[in-house]
């Protein structure tokens, strides 16, 4: 019990730190086109939610549930494969070849108001750059 403060300060600067960092990474990430940095904030992320379940735990244990803490780890262990599934299918979908159906669109309504010949746009993407080629009628 006498280490139970100094568990519950880390579990706070961890979170907040993790969530800093989480936000920064994703969106840097999601500027530059990186699935891994993505990737990489939301690991983060996981990591300051962790922290704040372990915070929720030593406030589970401090009143004398003591089943407060496995029950956490389960918690824990469902948060890390949600955000797991997540980053598994971006980073899926980018091997793919998949790109964001609205830059798509956008770049249809452009190329059909500049050359009438053009009923479509097929895209695909190669890192952070994207490439477009007409569909001709």
């Amino acid at each position: 019990m006498s280490t139970l403060p100094a568990v519950a300060a880390a579990a706070l600067i961890g979170f907040v730190g993790n969530e800093l960092v989480a936000r920064y990474r994703i969106r840097v990430g999601r500027k530059i086109g990186s699935a891994a940095l993505v990737a990489d904030g939301l690991h983060a992320r996981t990591d300051g939610f962790t922290s704040l379940a372990v915070l929720l735990g030593v406030a589970g244990v401090a009143v004398g549930w003591n089943w407060a803490d496995p029950v956490v780890g389960l918690l824990i262990t469902v948060a890390i494969l949600a955000v797991l599934r997540q980053a598994a299918r971006e980073i899926y979908w980018r091997l793919m070849d998949a790109v964001d159906p609205s830059l798509v669109d956008q770049a249809g309504r452009c190329c059909a108001a500049r050359l009438a010949c053009w009923t479509s746009v097929r895209s695909g993407s190669a890192g952070s750059a994207i490439g477009c080629g007409p569909n001709a009628r």
